[in-house]
């Protein structure tokens, strides 16, 4: 399927999805959560199983979240697109997921807000069938990416194509569906893809199968939010202490899983979540979450959500139409950086 072809399929299943929840969104996200004695219950819809996440599995399972009186319920919602229905709907309060497809529903008229970064740093690299041996080599060749839609890996592939002065239309250059990364790795291994954005956990796995790394996507310093929380501004103008206690929580296990005294008690969750039995792709692993997508302050960034317009802006034109100041809203993390909070977990 080629690239214009996914963004129409893309449009189209957004639309559906969330022009029939807008309307009831007021009514969907329902009062405010009452103050109690016991946990307040949070939703949240995970759309990725990635290590971007590995504060909220921390978080959940060592208790941080608990701690600020919050019992956080995780679930898998395979895509953006559904997620973000999911919480339209009201079924989640939380959502987890690319920074696009919060952009896409701001763009439709929600009142989705971007508050945390899951991964500030681009985690990609652009892994090829071993006869190509440059990245002009991706002339006239197929990309694999993970879903329809603004994926994540769909974007990071589209800006680098950018700054390796590639064009998809002009280049003849297309997208196929494959599903996730090891999906990806075995389409590369059978040829029916060229090449695809791994992370290097897989990078690994395909070179075992033979497959080269025609580009680090991280060292072309492309602005990047990975993946970003997202939450509707009515439910967080309605419940400001429990997303101030989210955000506590996800701070204090991402300051747990950076203290390296801490890496034995961290290891068993992300073998778990990530289905690692291998003590090589567990290390590595590691390597990656404390390197590249856990930090101690997790902004937002404005300027990665600008790139992401800028390379999708001919896909999906609404985009130019969303205010980033009033979508991406770093004023809760703001508001704990400046009480000492987020410094004072790592004393």
């Amino acid at each position: 399927m080629a690239e214009k072809e996914l963004g129409c399929v893309a449009a189209a299943a957004l639309r559906l999805g969330v022009a029939g929840l807008i309307a009831g969104l007021s009514t969907a996200m329902g009062p405010p959560l009452a103050k109690a004695a016991s946990p307040t219950k949070l939703a949240v819809g995970q759309a990725f199983v990635a290590p971007a996440a590995a504060g909220f599995w921390v978080g959940r399972d060592r208790g941080t979240f608990a701690r600020y009186g919050l019992d956080v319920d995780i679930t898998n919602i395979q895509g953006s697109t559904q997620a973000v229905q999911a919480l339209l709907a009201g079924s989640s309060q939380v959502m987890l997921g690319a920074p696009a497809q919060g952009l896409l529903a701001a763009a439709a008229g929600t009142d989705l807000i971007s508050i945390a970064s899951l991964g500030p740093q681009m985690p990609y690299l652009l892994v090829a069938r071993p006869e190509l041996r440059s990245p002009a080599d991706l002339k006239g060749k197929k990309l694999g990416v993970s879903s329809v839609g603004p994926s994540s890996d769909r974007v990071a592939q589209l800006l680098a194509l950018k700054q390796l002065n590639l064009d998809p239309k002009r280049d003849g250059i297309s997208f196929i569906v494959t599903g996730t990364q090891a999906q990806r790795v075995q389409a590369l291994a059978a040829g029916r893809v060229d090449a695809t954005a791994l992370d290097s956990l897989q990078r690994a796995l395909a070179e075992r199968l033979g497959m080269a790394v025609l580009s680090d996507l991280g060292k072309l310093e492309i602005p990047w939010d990975h993946d970003v929380v997202l939450l509707s501004r009515q439910f967080a103008k309605s419940n400001p202490e429990v997303v101030e206690a989210l955000l506590k929580g996800l701070l204090e296990a991402n300051a747990f899983i950076l203290n390296t005294a801490n890496k034995q008690a961290v290891l068993p969750i992300l073998a778990r979540q990530l289905k690692l039995d291998r003590p090589e792709d567990l290390e590595l692993a590691y390597t990656l979450t404390t390197s590249l997508y856990v930090v101690k302050k997790p902004y937002p960034s404005i300027q990665a959500a600008r790139a992401l317009i800028e390379a999708l802006r001919s896909e999906f034109p609404q985009l130019s139409q969303v205010s980033l100041e009033a979508h991406i809203d770093p004023s809760f993390l703001r508001k704990l950086d400046e009480s000492g909070f987020i410094d004072q977990l790592y004393r």
